[in-house]
């Protein structure tokens, strides 16, 4: 090393020095034990945080969803995470910032100071309350005092089945005070009172907010306030159209086309059987995903009933078409050996009336004979019958459909 290099190295020392002998002294540490001591000394965490006593406190509240993880239509719960956001004023956690260092804000665990006893009405958990020995407020110099806790919880939300698949549906989070009147503790929605965090999709439903709903009840003569926030949950009909509105209305077409089979098909009979079947099956799927509710009743629940019914009415129109088919058919196969001139139609008056036997003059010695085929004969009666039920099953199938998305859409 050189002469000129050890004489920089020695100045750049030199200046370093001079330059931290210069800084104040590192203080902090110091400063918060004399906070902390100043502060906690007489605190009591089931004291009431008000100098004057008839001052109630003013708890400001807002929500946060992180996700929507499921609506159970049936059992009428929805599944949420998210957090609370609560604001109050402690009066005897304030300090001058200037005396201790410009501390600003502590950051402690919640069971070293009061915090009410804010629960989650409506909920299904076995948890009501918020927050565990993990959770940190942060209390700033002017004594306000700010909590998020957590929460992941089930609440009740009344589905409105009536016109489901394009249901809307509003979940409320009720919250307050479980044992404050409102003459010490009231509750306040923030300005920006519901937040969505980023990203936040549900595959099943639209999120959106609508504005809370401040409510006062009353226990034992004293009122208390609550508070509910309201998640709107609007139904995104694709998947359901799709996978069960399609296929239930793709089976009703079944019963009308199976009057399309020709009325001397025993088929007819039992592809009506199969498709009362398969609509009974459609019964067990949508009452498996609509609750159990006797005050009101789904239209797609509807129409799958009258599904069944016009599936009755298919077996029952085919049986009705086969037996007419077959007593037609019995008439024109029918042979009777009898004189020509004295043709006995007793035993068939129908067949008689429609000139379906016919005796002539030349066949004296032989048997009356049948005439089919004419290809200038009326339709019979079982064709007729056949066109019949089909247009009204037609009919049927048509204005049950037009009924179902009227009412939903309404």
């Amino acid at each position: 090393m050189t002469t000129k290099t050890r004489s920089n190295l020695r100045k750049f020392l030199m200046t370093s020095s001079l330059l931290i002998s210069a800084l104040p002294p590192l203080q902090g540490s110091k400063d918060m034990v004399r906070l902390m001591k100043l502060i906690f000394t007489d605190y009591d965490t089931a004291i009431w945080p008000r100098i004057n006593s008839s001052t109630p406190i003013e708890l400001e509240l807002g929500i946060g969803i992180i996700a929507v993880v499921n609506l159970d239509t049936k059992d009428q719960t929805v599944y949420l995470t998210g957090y609370i956001t609560a604001y109050w004023v402690d009066e005897y956690l304030r300090w001058n910032p200037e005396e201790f260092g410009n501390i600003s804000y502590l950051t402690l665990s919640q069971n070293t100071i009061w915090k009410p006893d804010l629960g989650l009405i409506r909920s299904l958990d076995p948890h009501i309350y918020f927050g565990t020995d993990e959770t940190m407020v942060r209390i700033y110099s002017d004594g306000r005092v700010r909590w998020e806790p957590n929460f992941n919880s089930r609440f009740t939300c009344k589905v409105d089945v009536g016109k489901f698949p394009l249901d809307v549906n509003i979940c409320k989070v009720s919250l307050s005070s479980w044992m404050y009147s409102s003459e010490f503790l009231t509750l306040k929605q923030r300005k920006i009172h519901t937040y969505l965090e980023p990203g936040i999709t549900n595959g099943e439903f639209d999120i959106a907010v609508e504005e809370p709903i401040h409510t006062t009840l009353y226990y034992e003569g004293l009122p208390q306030d609550m508070l509910s926030f309201r998640i709107k949950l609007s139904r995104k009909p694709a998947h359901t159209f799709i996978s069960l509105l399609m296929p239930m209305f793709v089976i009703g077409l079944l019963s009308p086309i199976s009057f399309l089979i020709p009325a001397d098909e025993t088929e007819k009979v039992g592809l009506s059987l199969n498709i009362l079947l398969a609509t009974t099956v459609c019964i067990g799927v949508v009452s498996g995903n609509l609750p159990d509710r006797s005050d009101k009743t789904s239209s797609v629940a509807l129409f799958v009933v009258f599904l069944l019914v016009l599936s009755f009415f298919g077996v029952l129109g085919n049986t009705i078409v086969l037996l007419v088919h077959r007593r037609e058919e019995s008439c024109e196969t029918l042979t009777k050996l009898s004189n020509p001139s004295t043709c006995d139609t007793r035993i068939l008056p129908e067949c008689h009336a429609r000139n379906e036997i016919q005796c002539r003059p030349e066949d004296v010695d032989e048997p009356c004979r049948v005439q089919t085929g004419n290809q200038n004969s009326p339709r019979s009666k079982a064709e007729s019958l056949n066109w019949l039920f089909f247009g009204l099953n037609i009919l049927g199938l048509v204005l049950s459909f037009l009924a179902v998305i009227v009412q939903i859409m309404i």
